[in-house]
C-alpha cells in the first residue's frame, strides 16, 4: 500500500472517530450539505443506481490503476452517468481546495455568500428573479417554476423568502 493510501486508512479511522464523538455536528453538516448540493446528491444517487443495476461497472482509478476505495468523479452534474473513475488519493487532487476553504470549513464559520449578478456562479439574473418572484404570485407552484428556469424547487423556494436578490 501506498504512502498516500496509508495516510488515507488513518484518516478514514480518525473521521470514524469524529463522527461517533461528535454524532449531533455531524448530522448537522450532513444535512447543510445536503441542502447546499442537490443537482450533487441527485447525480450521485443516479450513479449509485445504474452501479447497484448493473447498467455501469465501477473500474479501476484511471490514473493510477488501483482498485481500492475507487470514487466516480463528475465533471458535470447535470450528466450523472458521465464520470472518471478516480481513486481517493486521485480525486482528491482532482478537487483542489485552497486553505482559505479548509478555514472555514474546520472552524465553523460561514462564507460570505454572494447572489444575484455579484455571484459569479450564480445563474439567476435579477430579470430571472423578478420573473420567479411574479410567477409565484401568479400560484404556479414551485417545482414547476424551477423547472421553467432551470433551477431547483430550493433556489425558488429561496427567492420566495428573499434569501436569493
Amino acid at each position: 500500500m501506498s504512502r498516500s493510501h496509508e495516510q488515507y486508512q488513518r484518516q478514514l479511522e480518525t473521521s470514524k472517530e469524529w463522527k461517533k464523538a461528535n454524532r449531533e455536528r455531524h448530522a448537522e453538516l450532513a444535512r447543510a450539505y445536503r441542502h447546499r448540493n442537490p443537482e450533487k446528491l441527485q447525480a450521485q444517487n443516479r450513479l449509485n443506481y445504474a452501479v447497484r443495476s448493473g447498467v455501469l461497472e465501477r473500474k479501476p482509478c484511471e490514473e493510477c490503476g488501483t482498485a481500492n476505495r475507487v470514487h466516480a468523479h463528475h465533471h458535470d452534474y447535470s450528466k450523472p452517468l458521465d464520470v472518471r473513475w478516480l481513486c481517493y488519493v486521485c480525486h482528491k487532487k482532482a478537487h483542489p481546495v485552497d486553505d482559505e476553504d479548509k478555514a472555514i470549513k474546520f472552524s465553523g464559520a460561514k462564507k460570505a455568500r454572494l447572489f444575484g449578478t455579484d455571484n459569479p456562479n450564480g445563474r439567476l439574473t435579477p430579470r430571472e428573479i423578478d420573473g420567479i418572484r411574479k410567477m409565484l404570485d401568479s400560484g404556479l407552484s414551485q417545482v414547476k417554476i424551477g423547472k421553467a428556469f432551470g433551477v431547483s424547487q430550493a433556489t425558488v423556494s429561496r427567492v420566495k423568502l428573499g434569501k436569493r436578490q
